[in-house]
Order: structure tokens, then C-alpha cells, then sequence
């Protein structure tokens, strides 16, 4: 499957949290997993969120400066 049609089904896979409000609960647990080092793609897949919208949080949470503080992250968990 070349990488387009696997983009697209990780993107429709992450429908159901589409515009999907924060809880306090997700914000401690993504705040746990990126003090741990886990991986953008990791922590992407656990929250099924995207990429940018786990960026932007952690922005919002003061955990980063900018968001592509975050995807150079290279630790794989």
C-alpha cells in the first residue's frame, strides 16, 4: 500500500475525534506520555488524534514552545 492510501486511512481512522473536545483525564495522560519521551507517532495513535492537533495541544499546555518542538522528537517507545 503506498504511503498516500495509508495516510489517508489513518486520517479517516481519526474521524471519530475529529473537533472532539479535551478532558482533563486526556490532558494528564498526554502530559505523562510526552514527559516519558514517547514518540509523536505513539502518542498519535493512543489519543487517535493527529499529529498537529497533539502538537498544538502540548502548546496550549505549555509543555512546548512551538510545535515543531515536537515532531523532533526522535525517541521511539
Amino acid at each position: 500500500m503506498n504511503k498516500f492510501y495509508m495516510r489517508k486511512a489513518h486520517l479517516k481512522s481519526n474521524l471519530n475525534s475529529t473537533r472532539k473536545a479535551w478532558g482533563i483525564n486526556e490532558d494528564l495522560n498526554l502530559t505523562g506520555l510526552f514527559e516519558k519521551g514517547y514518540c509523536v507517532d505513539v502518542i498519535s495513535r493512543l489519543h487517535g488524534r493527529t499529529n498537529s492537533s497533539i502538537a498544538a495541544r502540548l502548546v496550549r499546555l505549555s509543555l512546548i514552545e512551538k510545535r515543531s518542538d515536537f515532531y523532533k522528537r526522535r525517541r521511539v517507545s
